[in-house]
């Protein structure tokens, strides 16, 4: 043990004919201590993600078992984003045709004597609030497609990673042999 004095720093033990016997290393300090922690934990996230990168490619794996068969499964996710697409333009396009009717009865409501009726300025508001909902909904799908292509582009990046044909166009024609 070293004495109290030398606690704090490193120490050397001598045999009897004055020989170093070994090296007490000093000991750590709280900063150290943290961060040998800090370093240790980092580590073992380190591991803990490339352990998850090594089940995600398993099961990437295990659900395309080529290009192709990404393709297919991006055509389809998109196919299915456009048809909603195409059903929130149609309500849209139904919003400001309702939208438009409802302004021609608040401009003839105007012309009244007494203005225009208090159902007719609510339907207006449910109009309008209609159609800024149909072009909001339109926006999301829109930026949803756009997501969906992002996303398949990386599961083909990383399938080509996996399978170690990066580079490699899946819908190339093979390169002819020269002899």
């Amino acid at each position: 043990r070293p004495i109290p004095e030398c606690a704090d720093r490193a120490v050397k033990e001598l045999d009897n004919s004055g020989v170093a016997r070994r090296e007490i290393a000093r000991p750590p300090t709280p900063e150290e201590l943290q961060q040998k922690r800090a370093d240790a934990e980092k580590l073992k996230a380190d591991a803990a993600a490339a352990e998850e990168q090594k089940k995600s490619d398993r099961l990437l794996l295990a659900r395309y078992a080529t290009e192709k068969d990404i393709n297919v499964a991006r055509k389809r996710a998109l196919d299915l984003a456009h048809d909603r697409l195409k059903m929130e333009s149609i309500t849209l396009a139904a919003a400001e045709t309702k939208l438009t009717g409802v302004n021609a009865e608040l401009e003839a409501g105007k012309k009244r004597p007494r203005g225009p009726a208090a159902d007719v300025l609510r339907r207006v508001e449910e109009a309008e609030q209609a159609v800024k909902d149909g072009k909001k909904a339109i926006q999301e799908r829109e930026a949803s497609i756009k997501e969906i292509d992002v996303t398949y582009n990386e599961t083909l990046k990383r399938y080509r990673e996996v399978t170690g044909t990066a580079g490699i166009k899946s819908d190339a024609p093979p390169a002819a042999k020269t002899p």
